[in-house]
């Protein structure tokens, strides 16, 4: 990061500019230019108060970041029973993904605020699901919700990761469905506040909620998406590539492509020593880690790439930054695999 003075790309242009524009007061343009603002919000925070420009700021703000996201890490693998060495291991794994710290860790990227508010929020839904205790629901639901304002996807670890709570063993059904509601507690709050004022306010709509409508746009997005491109990329396949008799395979072909496209970048960014070091030393792993811990980071790289599968289906792309999640997971299964 010090040495190429942060990568700057297309994003990390939009989001300076919307960041000079909330500085100087110009709220209404900055929001129009980019309308998922908090990373600018801090960029613009920060230049205010101490002067620096722009581009220094969103360097100190990553470089805060990248260290919650390694405290984090390290965090979780000590709930999941890491001693010192297992630390060690996930920080010397972490330091090698030559895709994560090589390329990406240098953007100036919201992606990194994401990364570490999500992880946070993590640890504190491990903490709950072991101890029930409302506090840690509380600040699970606070740092998901933060993280939500960086990207749009942490939607989906809000929704699902808390069905993990409904899995817990030796507690009555009732006792599983308080434990889920408290760790929804916000989150149904704010659904229920957006749920009146639709009410009462009638005029306002899904478009009233900028970027949000996303969420709810996303299935029709991926089926226009099908009628538009998909079926066009099926019909040259079977007549281009597969032709007769497996023209008709042409549909299965491409949705195998697209989930493998997906498997592959999820199984592959934190690099392949990872993803080796967990398959070959599966059956150790499960001596050595917590079995709560290593649930809920199943449950979560579940999601992942259910992220990915619906990014490529809806954009017929993915970058493979959008999938880095995984590879925090990857290191430490594999710090795991490495000390046992």
């Amino acid at each position: 990061m010090y040495i190429q003075q942060g990568w700057i790309n297309d994003d990390s242009v939009l989001y300076f500019e919307a960041a000079r524009l909330f500085s100087i007061g110009e709220w209404k343009s900055g929001l129009a230019l980019f309308e998922w603002p908090l990373y600018s919000l801090l960029i613009a925070g920060l230049h205010v108060a101490t002067t620096l420009n722009i581009q220094l700021c969103a360097q100190l703000l990553n470089a805060v970041f990248i260290v919650i996201v390694m405290s984090s890490l390290l965090r979780i693998i000590l709930l999941a029973g890491g001693d010192k060495l297992t630390l060690l291991m996930a920080t010397l794994l972490f330091l090698s993904t030559a895709y994560i710290v090589g390329d990406v860790v240098p953007m100036l990227l919201r992606d990194q605020g994401f990364w570490a508010f999500m992880l946070t929020a993590l640890v504190f839904l491990i903490r709950f699901y072991r101890n029930a205790q409302l506090s840690d629901a509380i600040y699970w639901q606070l740092f998901a919700i933060t993280a939500l304002l960086f990207r749009i996807e942490a939607i989906t670890y809000i929704v699902v990761l808390p069905l993990i709570l409904l899995t817990l063993p030796n507690t009555a059904l009732k006792d599983k469905f308080l434990r889920f509601c408290k760790a929804n507690a916000i989150n149904i709050f704010i659904c229920l506040v957006a749920s009146i004022a639709a009410v009462i306010h009638g005029s306002i709509g899904i478009s009233n909620f900028g970027r949000v409508q996303e969420i709810f746009s996303a299935f029709s997005d991926i089926q226009n998406n099908f009628s538009m491109q998909i079926v066009s990329k099926a019909q040259v396949m079977a007549n281009s590539v597969l032709g007769e008799p497996l023209e008709n395979f042409a549909w299965m072909s491409l949705m195998l492509t697209f989930i493998s496209i997906a498997a592959i970048k999820c199984i592959s960014v934190a690099g392949w020593l990872a993803p080796i070091l967990v398959y070959l030393n599966y059956k150790s792993i499960k001596l050595v880690m917590a079995n709560d811990v290593a649930k809920i980071l199943a449950l979560c790289g579940l999601v992942v790439f259910i992220n990915a599968v619906l990014i490529i289906l809806r954009a017929n792309i993915l970058t493979s930054r959008y999938v880095i999640f995984f590879g925090f997971i990857s290191i430490i299964f594999a710090a795991f695999a490495m000390v046992s």
